[in-house]
């Protein structure tokens, strides 16, 4: 009975501790498999904050791209637009001088006053400017819509804008009649009057310089240097021939003065004579456009 009670005891001791050692193992097991879920858990914490941290600079790469091709679209556009506006005042400011040039030319061949231009007096205009009469009579019958035997000023303002080279001529002939002014005592009273520039004129003597050749040194140092030889200055002036002396070069480099918006005859009124003389006289060249080695016919 006692060995019976003592074996009884001995599988119960053995069951109690079989039974805590499961408990132990499934504890256990119970803690690595919530270890590793924690673990688990953090490291997919860790993936997804990463991501969205990679997607957050990702997404702000692309922003900051997006408002840079804006800022460049825009910066483009205002380019665009601002040459078109550019190009619009230069081609209003060509239109103004060229109709200040056809005025003062219809008030200057209309002899009589009567406001119509004869044959006779297109003949006397035209003949000056070097044309034969066989081409003025081409030019007469060209311009004389109406056939009446004059040249109304909206006949003459739409003959020149067919064929604007008879009027660049007169410019150029008016131009070069309007330097009278520049003499060697002019030159020097110039020189006394303006130790500095003043209001753009030392543009007017670049482009002056670029025509005669003297643009080595475009600055006002280098304008003092030929006003201080006032004879030389004033013989080749006078001697220059735009037809057989101007390249493509040099007329590029003339219309980069020429067509600034400050560069017109009214800019320079109030200032020397020469001033003005030298600006008319470019400004007729520049018109021309003229092309290396052309001729005078």
């Amino acid at each position: 009975m006692k060995q019976h009670v003592t074996g009884v005891v001995q599988r119960s001791t053995m069951d109690v501790k079989k039974s805590e050692e499961k408990d132990t193992k499934e504890s256990k097991a119970k803690d690595i498999k919530e270890t590793k879920e924690g673990k688990e858990s953090k490291d997919l914490k860790e993936f997804k904050d990463l991501k969205e941290s990679k997607d957050l600079k990702e997404s702000k790469a692309d922003l900051k791209e997006s408002k840079k091709e804006f800022k460049d679209l825009k910066e483009s556009k205002d380019l665009k637009e601002s040459k078109a506006d550019l190009k619009e005042s230069k081609k209003a400011a060509n239109t103004r001088q060229m109709m200040g040039a056809v005025e003062e030319a219809f008030k200057k061949w209309d002899i009589t006053g009567d406001g119509a231009i004869s044959k006779y007096e297109l003949h006397a205009a035209l003949t000056q400017l070097g044309m034969s009469e066989a081409q003025v009579d081409t030019c007469f019958k060209s311009a004389d819509l109406s056939r009446d035997g004059v040249l109304q000023y909206e006949e003459f303002l739409d003959w020149v804008f067919r064929d604007p080279a008879v009027v660049q001529q007169y410019c150029l002939k008016s131009a070069k009649e309007g330097l009278h002014v520049v003499t060697e005592e002019a030159c020097q009273e110039f020189g006394k009057k303006f130790p500095e520039p003043e209001g753009h004129i030392e543009k007017v003597f670049f482009a002056a310089m670029v025509i005669l050749n003297e643009d080595r040194d475009l600055s006002w140092t280098g304008v003092k240097q030929i006003m201080k030889k006032p004879h030389d200055f004033v013989e080749k002036l006078h001697k220059h021939d735009p037809f057989s002396k101007m390249t493509d070069a040099k007329i590029k480099k003339l219309k980069y003065f020429t067509s600034k918006d400050f560069f017109h005859q009214d800019q320079f009124k109030s200032q020397h004579p020469i001033v003005q003389a030298l600006c008319t006289w470019a400004l007729a060249i520049a018109a021309l456009e003229l092309k290396a080695d052309t001729k005078k016919h």
